[in-house]
């Protein structure tokens, strides 16, 4: 293992994740899944350790004394909280949580949105504390042991990170493993051959994708109809033929 060297992870960063939001649809105002996972290599190049977030669960989780608890926000917005995090644990899969929705305003708007896929996109924002974590340059993974978390939000749009899982709750867990291994896989092994000036603007173009795909008109149709998923062939193509800044 080498030093840690990657300036530009410093400071509050953001991944994304899938959560089951079926339940909304018997009146429940309670929504669950996992926001991250143990070993596997993400497309921020990162490997979550167990561990990592079990400093800030005892800190600040849904158990603890403080009154500055885990928030769960509207748009990583402080001013906005949805609702509150009644359950965040470690397990041997990742990190599970369980988030009851607020009788607000708000929180009416957000449930509504879930149900008919105006909003599908989870992310939370976290620090790396960085001597917990290590950084191997020659296969250009960060190994994360410890993190800061904060909060998890409900987004428009996921923030920062690669991982999207549009379509997705309709697989089973371990379809889901399987599409998101073979999403990195991709993505990671197209990112070594690039600079960081690339990677930067790599990502960039990727969420350039994303966006559009979310503005297609099909997301509007009956709340019947399944969702697009996301074609990540097609992605990589598109990718293979941008020309680069030098």
């Amino acid at each position: 293992m080498t030093e840690i060297n990657k300036h530009y992870r410093y400071g509050k960063r953001f991944k994304d994740f899938d959560i089951d939001v079926k339940a909304l649809t018997d009146g429940s105002r309670k929504i669950s899944g996992y926001a991250s996972v143990w070993g596997n290599v993400d497309a921020a190049g990162d490997v979550m350790m167990r561990g990592a977030f079990a400093k800030s669960i005892i800190e600040r989780g849904p158990n603890s004394t403080t009154n500055r608890k885990i928030a769960f926000l509207w748009q990583h917005q402080m001013d906005v909280p949805l609702g509150r995090i009644t359950v965040l644990k470690e397990d041997e899969y990742g990190l599970y949580f369980e988030a009851e929705i607020s009788k607000t305003q708000k929180g009416d708007e957000t449930i509504a949105q879930l149900l008919d896929g105006t909003l599908n996109q989870f992310s939370f924002g976290f620090k790396y504390v960085m001597d917990k974590c290590t950084y191997d340059r020659s296969t250009d993974v960060f190994y994360v042991g410890e993190v800061y978390l904060s909060e998890l939000s409900v987004v428009t749009l996921g923030c920062n990170e690669l991982t999207v899982f549009t379509g997705m709750k309709q697989l089973s867990k371990i379809q889901l493993i399987e599409e998101n291994t073979k999403l990195n896989k991709v993505t990671n092994t197209f990112k070594r051959a690039l600079t960081e000036d690339q990677r930067i603007e790599l990502d960039e173009i990727i969420q350039q994708h994303i966006a559009l795909a979310y503005a297609e008109p099909q997301r509007h149709s009956s709340k019947t109809e399944p969702q697009k998923g996301f074609d990540v062939e097609l992605l990589i193509n598109k990718i293979n033929k941008t020309t680069f800044l030098q």
